[in-house]
């Protein structure tokens, strides 16, 4: 009995574990996306900035 107690024990922290692994993995994707967006509107202001730096000389 207390066999059978331990491996449907170890069976749910298994699928707990798992699925906490695809939430990181899904936190994880949309972090690293929102980077990207940061860094390519970050680019796109400093090429702004520098454009209206070289037109004010």
């Amino acid at each position: 009995m207390n066999l059978i107690k331990y491996n449907v024990d170890k069976k749910a922290a298994k699928a707990k574990a798992l699925f906490e692994l695809e939430s990181a993995k899904e936190i994880l994707q949309n972090l690293t996306t929102k980077l990207a967006n940061v860094t390519q509107c970050k680019q796109s202001t400093m090429a702004a900035a520098e454009v209206v730096r070289n037109r004010s000389r």
